[in-house]
């Protein structure tokens, strides 16, 4: 089950940490912009927009759209207001799955946000209406095998099965069975990217400040002899401090009407 209130709370604690941490993020926003369409566009909603940085890429790219850029934390649009000005785009404090607009829209992105959702079905079709005709959406999330060599090593040092955060995301599978129901045009591409760290600790912090770490990696907290333990198997285990992260890009086009 999704808390939102307790995912809202992890990026609101660290949102002005958050792009010093947000290296895997930054590297799937640069791919996933290569989905979106290449004609010009006027009109684009980013969900999620978090500090802005995808938002700033969409900008870039289309030089004449308006963007409306929302997020559910308050404290991550400061940071987003906060850098350089842009009088196309629109920051607003908005919960993506209750979004009141009436606006349609060319375009609607989101980086590394709707595996968070609580409805995600109900919400892609709700983003669906809110397309012009032969709109398209084009989003990325991160799918279950996510920090899968961390669950991994968990459950050997505490002797048991452990469950974080991403083993609740959907499979990829999931998500085009559900972009079908509703769109004409449909891509969905799952990527397997591997991102070494110099310790745990930076993985932890790493997890921590980009709100990675969800409703929590585990159960309970873990001291620093445990921490210290749980990377003396990491690096029997994997030779190395590695993440993977599986993340899957969406694009589907409404079609003509």
């Amino acid at each position: 089950m999704i808390d939102k209130t307790q995912i809202q709370n992890n990026f609101s604690r660290c949102a002005s940490q958050y792009d010093a941490y947000a290296t895997v993020q930054t590297q799937v926003s640069r791919r996933l912009l290569t989905y979106c369409p290449e004609r010009d566009v006027d009109r684009i909603l980013d969900l999620g927009c978090g500090t802005g940085a995808f938002t700033q890429c969409l900008s870039d790219h289309y030089v004449t759209a308006d963007i409306m850029a929302i997020d559910l934390c308050e404290t991550m649009i400061d940071v987003a207001r906060q850098k350089r000005g842009n009088e196309r785009i629109r920051y607003l404090v908005a919960d993506a799955e209750a979004l009141d607009v009436t606006t349609s829209f060319d375009l609607i992105a989101s980086n590394a946000c709707i595996q968070w959702f609580s409805q995600i079905e109900k919400a892609l079709a709700d983003f669906r209406d809110r397309l012009w005709p032969a709109g398209s959406l084009v989003f990325s999330v991160f799918g279950p095998r996510t920090f899968c060599e961390l669950t991994d090593v968990l459950s050997r040092l505490l002797g048991r099965t452990v469950t974080i955060s991403s083993e609740i995301f959907h499979d990829h599978r999931i998500y085009e069975c559900y972009l079908r129901r509703f769109f004409a045009d449909v891509t969905v591409e799952c990527r397997l990217m591997e991102q070494t760290y110099d310790s745990l600790w930076e993985l932890l912090k790493a997890i921590k400040y980009t709100g990675t770490r969800g409703m929590g990696l585990m159960n309970q907290r873990l001291s620093r002899r445990e921490v210290e333990a749980l990377e003396q198997i990491y690096l029997a285990t994997y030779g190395r401090v590695v993440a993977t992260y599986d993340v899957v890009y969406c694009r589907a086009q409404k079609g003509d009407e």
